[in-house]
């Protein structure tokens, strides 16, 4: 059976840029996984045997689970595309505290924290669907002192979750105590929960767990000033003692990987939840538009797609080289035109650029010719002149769309006479014209 892996995600700052990246990492851009309306302020992830990766999140500090309660969504597609997010788990009376997203096989299980009126508890959800439907399962913890705070984890085939509660004394401390429940990797047959520590203070932050050998810290901050640990002190975890820690331990890195892919979520002090991975597949284009082996016009208008196995078509960039120019970068759009293309054979190469920057290898290629005809005009003389001699001087003008070093040639015919050979001269003199009327033709080449 595969490992499922999951982790803890608490509000952070995001900054730009690579804020997401781990030096040697090929990482991606971080964007939302969640439409406009949505927040959140804590999330869990885990990623099933089939690669899916499911996220619950808080979806704000109300106690109404229709908007602020815990919502759910995943992806099948490695974070390309995510579902409609939609409450886990519709009951009242949610507390407003994190929860726990743990699973065993392809079975989802979703603690929460639940104010039943005179008792409080925490319930365990199950979803065998992949978060289709939940089942109430479990209650781990039930008792009249509220829940603080809960953190759970897999360790030797077992689950285990250690919960908070917090008793209000006269006077303005209160009796925190931290109790222990055991079950089933399942998530089927818990302990009752034993209490294994409690200590007074005025206030204490929520609990966060710290990978620390074969059992974990609990971590938190007691009175807004020192930290403490929770630490297990008999190998079977029935004993554990509160020490201050002068640094706090750093916490796990949030970061998932399967099948060779790195996940990453934050939350962010703007609620928004932020999804990245890691990306080594190259983009893909093609162009939509016609290209034609010749082209009888100096201008290329051209329109073309993209495709990436994780950056969204929108966001990804295209670079445009023509022959052994300088390249042409396009963001945000799928069209370009070349004008002014010159006389002659083309090579025209794209190459689409995902936000993780790879780059399509090879490149898309298209190879065309311009045939554009030079153009000739008489300057004189002018079409119906009459002349009252048998010699004249016809001069002219004319264009090509080649290089401007390259030589336009003339060739010049009068009446039914032969064409006269191709030269660059813009001007001829003609001799013995008899009367009557004349006709004078040329012809260029590029």
């Amino acid at each position: 059976m595969r490992t499922i892996r999951s982790l803890l995600v608490l509000a952070i700052l995001a900054t730009s840029g690579p804020a997401l990246c781990q030096v040697g990492q090929n990482w991606s851009a971080a964007r939302s996984v969640l439409p406009p309306g949505f927040g959140a302020s804590e999330a869990r992830v885990v990623i099933l045997s089939d690669g899916s990766i499911h996220i619950s999140f808080r979806g704000s500090d109300s106690d109404d689970p229709q908007v602020g309660g815990i919502y759910y969504t995943r992806s099948n597609d490695q974070g390309y595309s995510w579902a409609a997010p939609k409450p886990a788990v519709t009951v009242s009376g949610i507390l407003s505290i994190t929860h726990e997203l743990l699973a065993d096989g392809d079975t989802l299980l979703l603690f929460m924290a639940i104010n039943q009126l005179a008792r409080y508890e925490v319930k365990q959800f199950r979803s065998a669907n992949r978060g289709q439907t939940w089942d109430e399962t479990e209650t781990l913890y039930s008792d009249a002192d509220p829940v603080h705070g809960l953190v759970g984890w897999k360790q030797d085939g077992r689950m285990y979750m250690m919960i908070l509660s917090e008793r209000l004394r006269p006077g303005g401390e209160s009796e925190f105590s931290f109790w222990l429940s055991r079950g089933r990797a399942s998530g089927a047959y818990w302990d009752p929960p034993t209490k294994v520590s409690n200590f007074f203070a005025r206030a204490a932050s929520p609990i966060r767990l710290v990978p620390n050998g074969r059992w974990p810290w609990i971590l938190w901050k007691q009175n807004n000033a020192d930290f403490h640990v929770l630490e297990a002190v008999a190998e079977d975890g029935t004993r554990w003692r509160d020490r201050t820690v002068a640094i706090p331990p750093s916490g796990p890195v949030s970061i998932l990987s399967d099948r060779g892919v790195s996940y990453q979520v934050v939350t962010t002090a703007a609620r928004q939840l932020l999804f990245n991975r890691t990306d080594d597949l190259a983009p893909t284009s093609s162009f939509l538009s016609t290209i034609p082996r010749d082209i009888d016009k100096p201008n290329l208008k051209l329109a073309w797609e993209g495709k990436d196995n994780y950056t969204l078509p929108a966001s990804l960039r295209y670079e445009l080289i023509l022959d052994e120019g300088a390249p042409v970068m396009i963001s945000s759009a799928t069209t370009h035109e070349f004008t002014e293309l010159k006389n002659g054979s083309h090579m025209l190469q794209m190459v689409a650029i995902d936000e993780a920057r790879n780059r399509q290898s090879p490149a898309t290629i298209r190879r065309f010719t311009v045939r554009v005809l030079p153009t000739a005009k008489f300057l004189s003389p002018r079409n119906g002149d009459l002349l009252n001699r048998g010699d004249l001087t016809a001069s002219w003008e004319g264009t090509h769309n080649c290089r401007p070093e390259d030589p336009l040639l003339y060739s010049l015919k009068v009446d039914d006479g032969e064409w006269s050979e191709f030269s660059p001269e813009p001007s001829a003199n003609i001799q013995g014209l008899a009367d009557g009327d004349h006709a004078l033709f040329l012809r260029a080449k590029d």
